[in-house]
């Protein structure tokens, strides 16, 4: 649909890339998780704030050991306190 506005923001994909393979080598060093990958989504970031940071909005980890649930939930809460969110705003497959 064209015209249609995405909320997610559109942060230079270098620094969405880089914590991204950040927080895929943390989780991928956790015993059993295997090959692991990120997606971050941010908030839409507010051109007159002061705060330079981007929010993270959500996180999707796919990972080879996610069948087993002990992994799935070591997964889960390093995401969540990696990037400062709630455990329903990350999914783990």
């Amino acid at each position: 649909m064209s015209g249609a506005s995405d909320n997610t923001s559109k942060i230079p994909t270098s620094a969405s890339s880089n914590e991204e393979k950040r927080l895929e080598k943390i989780l991928s060093d956790i015993k059993g998780a295997g090959d692991v990958s990120v997606m971050i989504t941010y908030h839409e970031s507010n051109k007159n704030s002061n705060d330079e940071k981007n929010k993270a909005k959500g996180a999707v980890i796919t990972a080879d050991g996610c069948s087993d649930a002990k992994i799935r939930s070591a997964i889960s809460d390093a995401v969540c306190a990696a990037l400062d969110l709630p455990a329903h705003k990350v999914c783990v497959y």
